[in-house]
């Protein structure tokens, strides 16, 4: 199992839950295409956390122009030494997924500004242990309580967890929520796998992460935030839907710099955020 994130933080890649509808499809299609299972996900505005499995070998049959042919592409080395070689599996397979949902989200809101949308490396970690493993789908599929846009993680609607927990399994309509071991129990329990590799706490999960982030999520997941606060989806498509009108142009991506600062002091003064999401938002 592989824990996979990339990132776009100078602008948002959902603007709508189309687009996450859309870039769900293609996961399912470019997963099927590079032999790569999805185990879980959960779709931020400007970041995608995947769990993921793939074999050591491969066998994949692929369309190449009016004929097919069966290519063996290579798998993971058990120590990870080529996870992030450019002519990997996964590698394939994130590259492809990420190009092509730009093309769409660059035809679709014709943003001409071009190029890779987000960062250009993403973030891989193998998965090691049976408690490792806990940790990190916990860390995916609550990571909309994480950054405080959900009061519990089953309220976040772009995550797998509401797949994972059905009916079924004893999901209610108002599911019972837990307290998520705190970091320090996470360390603990890895010990139990005894594979002699060191424990994987908040802070390892993704590099990008400082003592103020992992403070911040550990507050988050008692749900001390939130105040059914404004995800960054939802005040795209305000601004989509309804302050664009205005402005006479069918995308931000048309709009001079002046336009995208006039609507930022909208949405400060009359939907009270903050001038980083509305940043975001506004790619500036």
């Amino acid at each position: 199992m592989i824990h996979c994130c990339f990132t776009s933080h100078q602008e948002v890649m959902f603007r709508s839950p189309q687009d996450v509808g859309f870039f769900l499809n293609l996961l399912a299609l470019t997963s099927w295409k590079y032999g790569v299972d999805i185990f879980a996900d959960t779709e931020m505005s400007n970041h995608v956390h995947l769990l993921l499995f793939s074999s050591d070998k491969t066998e994949t049959r692929l369309s190449v122009g009016p004929y097919s042919k069966t290519v063996t592409k290579p798998g993971f080395d058990r120590d990870g030494s080529i996870l992030y070689s450019d002519s990997n599996q996964l590698s394939d397979f994130v590259s492809a997924l990420r190009k092509r949902y730009t093309w769409y989200f660059t035809e679709k809101y014709q943003r001409d500004c071009g190029g890779r949308m987000g960062e250009k490396y993403y973030f891989s970690l193998i998965i090691e242990g049976n408690y490792h493993m806990i940790s990190a789908c916990s860390y995916v599929l609550r990571n909309g309580l994480h950054h405080g846009v959900s009061g519990t993680s089953f309220m976040y609607p772009y995550s797998s967890i509401n797949d994972m927990f059905i009916p079924e399994l004893g999901k209610t309509d108002r599911p019972y929520q837990g307290n998520r071991n705190p970091d320090e129990k996470w360390l603990e329990e890895q010990d139990q796998d005894r594979n002699g590799k060191p424990a994987i706490g908040i802070s390892d999960i993704e590099p990008i992460h400082n003592e103020d982030a992992v403070k911040s999520y550990l507050y988050n997941e008692r749900a001390a935030t939130f105040r059914n606060c404004r995800n960054d989806i939802d005040l795209c498509g305000i601004i989509d839907r309804c302050i664009l009108p205005e402005f006479k142009s069918p995308s931000i991506y048309q709009l001079s710099r002046d336009k995208r600062e006039s609507i930022k002091r909208i949405l400060i003064n009359d939907f009270h955020v903050s001038d980083s999401q509305a940043s975001r938002c506004l790619w500036l």
